[in-house]
């Protein structure tokens, strides 16, 4: 399935449509329309997630992040996917997902 994705200034671009769980994240790696600034947080008391890998935003986990114009925030090491513009954060988690079964020795 294919669709399109605004790219700022050029119109848009036809891509591979990843719904679910990936096209939020890809919608957001992709999106040359956000604002990225690097951010600090500061709130004891609370926490948030990364957009994409979903690790914890804390005073004393990723403090240091970057935050978009829209408010979604990223840790600096999925930041690095956003700058680029890679989706290869997908491909990494499945490595991850395949190194931490028991059964991948099997295979």
């Amino acid at each position: 399935m294919t669709g399109t994705l605004g790219i700022c200034g050029t119109g848009s671009s036809e891509f591979d449509v990843l719904d679910g769980y990936w096209g939020d994240r890809a919608a957001l790696v992709l999106d040359s329309c956000l604002a990225w600034v690097p951010d600090e947080w500061t709130q004891a008391d609370d926490h948030d997630h990364c957009a994409i890998c979903w690790a914890h935003i804390y005073v004393t986990e990723n403090r240091d992040h970057f935050a978009s114009s829209t408010g979604k925030r990223v840790c600096a090491a999925c930041y690095d996917y956003v700058r680029s513009r890679s989706l290869d954060f997908i491909t990494a988690a499945f490595r991850q997902a395949d190194a931490a079964d028991p059964r991948s020795d099997d295979r």
